[in-house]
């Protein structure tokens, strides 16, 4: 039973408790059972998904093909970022494999944290890099394995 708290991977933007408190006013708390698609591909993106309990996956879902199961993701990850930050359409579909608990942030509320909160929107940004750097990471290696 994995938890991560945004809060908590925000800390560098101040004790977290204290960020808890900050962002409030900007996300919204969610839950899912299993099975519910939290995001559908090809729609847009407006907002994003830090995942603080239970399992996701990510699937490719195209016409008259197999589904394709990307990933499966865990408490810490963020999704949705990649079309919230880039603007456009939902790149794979999101589905909650187990009973998850989440926050979500959309775009007007990211906006408001840039003006309201600079120093916690930054860590905000920053953890949207980090992630999105290491799911390319991830990518990159399955890509050279695949071509092995």
């Amino acid at each position: 039973d994995e938890r991560a708290s945004l809060a908590a991977h925000l800390a560098e933007a101040g004790d977290a408790s204290e960020v808890a408190r900050r962002l409030a006013p900007f996300v919204r708390h969610v839950a899912f059972a299993p099975g519910d698609i939290l995001m559908r591909q090809g729609q847009p993106g407006d907002d994003m998904i830090f995942l603080e309990r239970g399992r996701v996956s990510t699937v490719l879902l195209e016409t008259g093909a197999a589904p394709v199961h990307l990933r499966t993701l865990t408490p810490g990850t963020l999704v949705g970022e990649i079309a919230l930050v880039r603007g456009g359409n939902r790149t794979a579909s999101v589905i909650a494999v187990t009973h998850c608990e989440a926050v979500r942030i959309d775009r007007a509320g990211l906006a408001r944290l840039e003006v309201e909160d600079p120093p916690l929107a930054f860590a905000v940004h920053r953890m949207i890099m980090l992630q999105v750097s290491e799911k390319l990471v991830d990518n990159t290696r399955v890509v050279d394995l695949a071509l092995r």
